[in-house]
């Protein structure tokens, strides 16, 4: 799952957009198992939010979106 079609101008880097999109793939397959219907836009605006705010680590990344799609 691609998170390009979100980032509305917004730029990163290659290996960067690698890491968005396998946390988009992980987080998206963590709430279907979950049986959580979360649109894909809302995750993937978190995930650009945390990853403007410089996190890049793909794990720390899927646990913040998805502590922050609990609230």
């Amino acid at each position: 799952m691609s998170i390009k079609p979100y980032l509305d101008g917004i730029e990163f880097d290659p290996e960067t957009l690698r890491i968005l999109d396998l946390v988009m793939e992980r987080v998206s397959l963590t709430l279907l198992l979950e049986r959580r219907e979360i649109p894909h836009e809302r995750i993937a605006k978190a995930i650009i939010k945390f990853a403007q705010q410089g996190e890049r680590d793909p794990v720390r990344l899927r646990e913040r979106i998805l502590q922050s799609m609990a609230k």
